[in-house]
């Protein structure tokens, strides 16, 4: 019987998140990153919050690893603050949902 290999990554298209997908495949590790802007084979589309056909994605997982959010690299107004917090508890509470 196979171990289970693959790891969600919700936001994982990322500096971040590409590094640790190249890191957990050393360890015989899949990772399916979830991103508005699929670029790679294993790249799957989601916004971030709302349930579409990426949680099929989440049945056999061994984990799920969440950098999802707006980037911090901005000026922090008020506006933007409530964007980068928004973003992270969106991305939070749809995965829970799922």
């Amino acid at each position: 019987m196979m171990k289970p290999n693959k790891i969600v990554m919700p936001g994982g298209s990322g500096f971040i998140g590409r590094s640790f997908s190249a890191f957990a495949g050393k360890g015989g590790y899949r990772c399916l990153p979830l991103t508005r802007d699929p670029q790679g084979p294993d790249d799957l589309r989601w916004d971030g919050k709302t349930i579409g056909e990426w949680t099929n994605s989440l049945e056999g997982a061994v984990a799920v690893v969440n950098l999802a959010g707006r980037s911090v690299n901005c000026v922090h107004n008020p506006e933007n603050r409530r964007e980068i917090i928004d973003s992270r508890v969106d991305a939070v509470r749809v995965v829970e949902e799922a």
